[in-house]
C-alpha cells in the first residue's frame, strides 16, 4: 500500500473512506458488458480504475503492467450506472484508484499524472517487493 498524507487509519466505512489506500473498495453499482456489476466483482487481480479522462493511466497499465493489472476507464470499459463512481473513489475525470487482488485500495492518484508510463511499473515495484 501507498498511503496518502492524512489518510485514514484503521477500519473505515468503504463508502466514507472513498478508496483512500489502504481501506476496502467501496461498492458502486457498474454496466459492464451490458450486465449490472459491482465494482467489487470486477477485482479478481490488481483493478485500475480510472476516470472518464483518464485513458492514459488504463494505456500505461495494458502497455507496461498486462496481464498483471486489468485496466477499467470509466464511461469507456465500464458504465457508471448511478453517476457517483469518481465521487465515491476520491478522484477526479483523470485520476485512478489501483485496488489490489483482495479488494483494497493500494494506491490513488487524486488528479492525472504527468507520466503514467513510468509511474506504474515504479508502483507496482514498490507493492511488490
Amino acid at each position: 500500500m501507498v498511503p496518502e498524507a492524512g489518510g485514514p487509519t484503521g477500519h473505515t466505512d468503504p463508502r466514507a473512506s472513498r478508496a483512500a489506500p489502504g481501506t476496502r473498495l467501496p461498492h458502486v453499482w457498474v454496466e459492464r458488458l451490458g450486465q449490472r456489476v459491482s465494482t467489487l466483482d470486477l477485482v479478481g487481480s490488481f483493478v485500475l480504475l480510472a476516470g472518464p479522462q483518464g485513458a492514459a493511466w488504463c494505456n500505461a497499465a495494458r502497455t507496461v503492467a498486462a496481464p498483471a493489472i486489468t485496466a477499467y476507464r470509466i464511461g469507456e470499459d465500464i458504465i457508471d450506472v448511478g453517476g457517483g463512481l469518481t465521487e465515491a473513489l476520491g478522484i477526479s475525470d483523470s485520476g485512478a484508484v489501483l485496488v489490489r487482488p483482495d479488494g483494497f485500495v493500494a494506491w490513488r492518484a487524486v488528479h492525472a499524472d504527468d507520466s503514467p508510463g513510468s509511474t506504474l511499473p515504479e508502483l507496482l515495484g514498490r507493492l511488490l517487493t
